[in-house]
């Protein structure tokens, strides 16, 4: 064998050794890209049914009739201040009688 031989058969077994080592690391960055696809696929159907449900709510708050929500929440505070006004008008008639 002639140096000559030699020579292009060690470049041969390099070019080969570097075409195994770009394969490799292709299918490593084919699995990485394939799991980055997986991952923002789910996120996309998150955002879709985060949509969904925020479109449903705001359904429900534009159905919420504000007028009748006033109206207990009056109720309520009418419910829970009559007693202690009632009591004070007791106390201010006793000292007035006084």
């Amino acid at each position: 064998m002639s140096i000559d031989t030699i020579i292009i058969l060690g470049l041969c077994v390099v070019l080969f050794l570097m075409l195994i080592l770009f394969y490799i690391k292709d299918e490593q960055t084919n699995k990485r890209f394939d799991r980055y696809d997986q991952i923002i696929s789910d996120n996309m159907a998150e955002i879709f049914t985060l949509k969904k449900s925020l479109e449903s709510l705001n359904e429900i708050v534009d159905d919420l009739d504000i007028g009748d929500f006033s109206e207990q929440i009056d109720a309520q505070i009418d419910k829970k201040i009559n007693p202690t006004l009632e009591s004070l008008k007791d106390i201010e008639s006793l000292i007035r009688q006084l």
